[in-house]
Order: structure tokens, then C-alpha cells, then sequence
């Protein structure tokens, strides 16, 4: 029982995880432009990095509960993929910084 409940929860996680996450993107799509921060786009993306950090939460927790189950077990593979998602979605925007820096 203890594990039917342990995945309850880890499916309730990655559940919340993917709201999140599409959420982020659709709130950036559908944020117009206003104000005086907004020549760069900057409250898009301060939008769409705020609710990135919170799917950061379930995809963490996703991770913790998936280290119990076997190494090759579909269950822990799937609790990987949203905190691969965010480090890979790190690094593009780490290297489109490090990009405009190095292009300014």
C-alpha cells in the first residue's frame, strides 16, 4: 500500500509539474507587451521565468520520490525527465546570456 501511495504522489507531482510548465510558456505567448520594462520584453520573461521556478518545485520533488523505485524501472525514468527538462532549458538561456554578452 505504501507504495501505491508513494506513486499517488509522485503522479500527482509530475502532474502539477506539466500545468506548470505548459503554463509558463502560454502565459509568455500571451503576455502583451506594457510599461516601461517592456522595450526587451522583460516582463514576458520575468512571467515566464517565475512560473519556470515554480514548476522547478514538483520537478524536484518528482526526482526525490523517483530515487526509490530500481534504477531501470519505467517509474524512476519518468521521474527524471521534468528535472532534465529545467536543467536543459538552464543551459539554453545560460548560453543565449553568455551569447549576447560576448556578441554586445
Amino acid at each position: 500500500m505504501e507504495s501505491d501511495l508513494r506513486r499517488l504522489v509522485l503522479m500527482t507531482c509530475l502532474a502539477l509539474w506539466a500545468l506548470l510548465w505548459g503554463w509558463s510558456f502560454a502565459t509568455f505567448v500571451g503576455t502583451e507587451p506594457g510599461g516601461e520594462v517592456s522595450a526587451l520584453g522583460s516582463d514576458r520573461m520575468t512571467t515566464f521565468l517565475g512560473w519556470q521556478m515554480a514548476a522547478a518545485l514538483p520537478a524536484f520533488a518528482a526526482w526525490v520520490l523517483g530515487r526509490d523505485w530500481p534504477p531501470d524501472s519505467g517509474v524512476r525514468r519518468l521521474s527524471r525527465v521534468p528535472l532534465r527538462l529545467a536543467l536543459g532549458l538552464a543551459a539554453i538561456m545560460g548560453g543565449l546570456v553568455l551569447w549576447a554578452k560576448l556578441a554586445g
